[in-house]
């Protein structure tokens, strides 16, 4: 058999074993096997021969053989996936089989078409087709692994995977070897720099005793050397989702020499980086399908720091030459090339499907062969999440591998949702923010943000604390109206210290004032429990407010036969099972929330991994927890004024019912207008909810802003939305003001005499 191998992770070092099994057998009996090990950095797209020998010979043409490879990455030790090939003419003498495989990251997958089967085992989906096999657990054989099997000989830290010949097969971690991985594998010290990964001998194909496999930004045979390093920013240019760098360097003695690297462009990035190793004349950048003379030197040099804008463009041919001249062979065309440069004194550089052309200081064209890829995509499909487009810079041996992500989706595979938790702070201001520089000296937007979180803070702690001291006096909890109110009280509370800890918080998370795991447990705080706990007390008091409705519609319906201390008992048992059945909600979003760091823009982001239905369930949480307490509100208002006003126009006919009605509006208005309020300042919030799209910059951040800050003025304000209207609780808070005066001028009095 011969195996063709790429790999996404060309760090990685696995283990190939390919086993020829008996398919008829329930045994599945391993006839013969080999290992081999693969290591991507070394060799890209290696080939390997591997002999596997039938049991008898003749052999059976009667059974079913096939060839079972399973891969292991021998760093982590951790299964990869598997392969299966059926050898399908058995009558040849000898067979051969010639397969290609493309280890991702993810290939490995569990199902349910044979759980049921695999009595210690699990269900594996073959990576190459339709087919499924029990993978068993160590210590276990067969098709349904039932078969008891001793693994003793395998080194304790190494994985047994079957037997063969009453002997095991181990795969060992990477360092140890052998066949029952008792051998140590062990490097010289400090036989790489730069933490560098050393490889032994007996995994490389190398005659060194040992190989280094060195990071992106190091090569050499023991990474003792630096990369050139470019730092690319964008002026004036759209911000792409990847950025594609052609490197040319120039020679006297042959052609010039063409690489091609692929850059991703985080969310919220602005410069590039390319570390490359040769040394170079010539850089050209292409972004948004155009191109760029971003780099032009003599001699090459280590760092570079530069931007390509709008004024550096190089032009497609197809939009400086007519008709004609396109249609003629490309090697006529370059009298036209010529008299291009002679002409267009402005033009600087022109590019054309294989070349690219510079027009030198005296009107010259000079063209370079330029080597381009008409299709940058991945071979593999497994690759990228959530329907990212995937992108590698090589068609075979690729060194990057990237996901263009859809809008709001962050990581390295697009895995993370970035309105997992619909609208945050972190999402509207978190690239606002700039690291490590005081609050005096950040954007007006983080100044302004910092100033009306604390007026609002100050506001909300007063509103929060008056009506806590209102609502708990027993005059006003006769009924559950005033029990939920107290509830209310303590979540607006709750809600103004958590808001004012989630902007701070995401300050601090930008600064350099902690260390580094203090730092990172703010991050934490701020991501799993801050924002969490808000969006939760948020709602708590949507709710809490809507049973004060509901409970007043029932006063008003039931009339001499409401049951004050029944409403009572529910109200004490509303507020009890309500955060319980609120934070349960939570619990699929909690489960799935995870800090992204991205390390290129040294920000940390609060996000979810990321499914549909997870995404349609936060999105119906969102308009559960906002329309149906508005709505109970909405109704409970409507109906208290239409039942008032019958009452009172059959009792006093004197009057038509319109008259009663406007009596009535008037007397209960501040039931309509507490809803109108909290739609008005709450709707803006529920509407960036949705059309927040996750850009870098924004015209409408400050709409953004201001409808964020508006959705917490009614938790801020309850004081003077249920207190101030209400004839009852004024009295009760005046009651308070005096009795507290009273208190002051008895102590007074009693300082005076002594």
């Amino acid at each position: 058999m011969t195996l063709r191998l790429t790999a996404d992770d060309r760090l990685a070092t696995y283990a190939i074993v390919s086993m020829l099994i008996d398919d008829d057998d329930e045994r599945q009996e391993i006839h013969a096997y080999e290992e081999s090990v693969y290591i991507p950095k070394e060799s890209c797209s290696a080939k390997m021969n591997q002999y596997l020998l039938f049991p008898t010979r003749p052999k059976n043409v009667s059974k079913k053989y096939g060839v079972r490879t399973d891969i292991f990455e021998k760093n982590k030790l951790s299964y990869a996936g598997s392969w299966y090939f059926p050898i399908d003419f058995l009558f040849l003498p000898v067979n051969r089989l010639a397969v290609s495989i493309q280890i991702s990251r993810h290939l490995s997958h569990t199902s349910s078409n044979c759980a049921s089967d695999c009595q210690h085992g699990s269900c594996i989906k073959y990576s190459n087709r339709d087919k499924h096999f029990c993978r068993c657990f160590p210590g276990w054989s067969g098709v349904h692994c039932n078969i008891s099997m001793n693994c003793e000989l395998c080194f304790s830290g190494s994985i047994c995977i079957g037997s063969s010949k009453n002997r095991s097969i181990c795969i060992c971690p990477v360092y140890k070897f052998g066949p029952r991985c008792i051998i140590d594998s062990l490097c010289p010290i400090d036989a790489c720099q730069n933490n560098g990964r050393c490889v032994p001998s007996h995994m490389s194909a190398s005659a060194k005793d040992y190989i280094c496999i060195c990071s992106d930004q190091f090569y050499g045979s023991k990474c003792q050397f630096s990369k050139s390093k470019v730092d690319v920013s964008l002026t004036d240019i759209k911000i792409p989702s990847y950025l594609i760098a052609y490197f040319l360097t120039l020679s006297n003695q042959s052609n010039p020499s063409n690489a091609i690297v692929i850059r991703k462009l985080t969310l919220f990035q602005q410069t590039v980086t390319f570390n490359i190793t040769e040394p170079f004349h010539m850089m050209i950048a292409q972004a948004n399908y155009k191109y760029y003379l971003a780099i032009l030197q003599h001699s090459p040099k280590t760092f570079i720091s530069t931007s390509i804008s709008p004024a550096q463009e190089c032009i497609l041919s197809d939009l400086l030459f007519n008709s004609t001249i396109l249609k003629m062979p490309q090697y006529t065309r370059f009298g036209a090339y010529y008299e291009l440069c002679g002409k267009r004194h402005d033009l600087s550089c022109f590019v054309d499907e294989s070349f690219f052309c510079l027009c030198t200081n005296d009107h010259h064209a000079n063209c370079l062969k330029l080597i381009r890829y008409s299709n940058f995509q991945c071979s593999s499909k497994t690759y990228c999440e959530n329907e990212a487009q995937c992108l590698q810079d090589h068609q075979v041996c690729p060194s990057t591998r990237i996901c263009v992500c859809p809008k709001c989706f962050f990581g390295n595979r697009c895995q993370f949702y970035a309105k997992g938790l619909g609208s945050t702070l972190d999402e509207i201001l978190g690239y606002e923010f700039k690291n490590k520089i005081p609050i005096s000296r950040q954007p007006m937007t983080v100044q302004v943000s910092a100033i009306v979180t604390m007026i609002i803070f100050i506001i909300g702690t007063i509103n929060g604390i008056l009506s806590i001291m209102t609502f708990s006096r027993k005059n006003t909890q006769k009924v559950g109206c005033g029990l939920y109110l107290f509830a209310s009280s303590i979540t607006s509370l709750s809600t103004m210290i958590l808001f004012t800890l989630k902007f701070w918080f995401l300050f601090l998370s930008h600064q350099d004032v902690l260390s580094e795991r203090n730092q990172k447990l703010i991050i934490n705080v701020n991501c799993m429990l801050i924002e969490t706990l808000l969006k939760m007390v948020s709602h708590l008091d949507n709710w809490f407010n809507a049973c004060v409705a509901i409970e007043r519609t029932l006063s008003v319906y039931q009339r001499a036969n409401f049951a004050r201390s029944e409403m009572k008992r529910v109200a004490k048992r509303v507020i009890i099972v309500l955060p319980i059945f609120m934070g349960c909600l939570f619990i699929p979003q909690l489960l799935n929330l995870h800090v992204f760091e991205d390390k290129t823009e040294e920000r940390s982001w609060c996000v979810v991994i990321y499914s549909p239905r997870l995404q349609m369930y936060t999105y119906t949480l969102l308009f559960f927890h906002y329309f149906a307490p508005l709505f109970i509100n909405v109704m409970s208002a409507t109906f208290i004024i239409i039942a008032t006003t019958r009452q009172r126009a059959l009792s006093k006919i004197d009057r038509s019912f319109w008259k009663h009605f406007k009596i009535k509006f008037k007397q209960y208005k501040h039931l309509v207008i507490s809803p109108t309020i909290i739609v008005v300042l709450t709707s803006p919030y529920l509407i960036i909810s949705i059309v927040l799209d996750c850009n870098k910059s924004s015209n409408l951040l400050w709409f953004y802003l201001v409808g964020y800050f508006l959705s917490f003025i009614p938790a801020a304000s309850i004081f003077i939305t249920f207190v101030l209207p209400s004839t009852l609780y004024r009295q009760e808070f005046w009651n308070i003001i005096i009795s507290v005066r009273k208190r002051f001028y008895s102590s007074r009095l009693n300082r005076q005499k002594f």
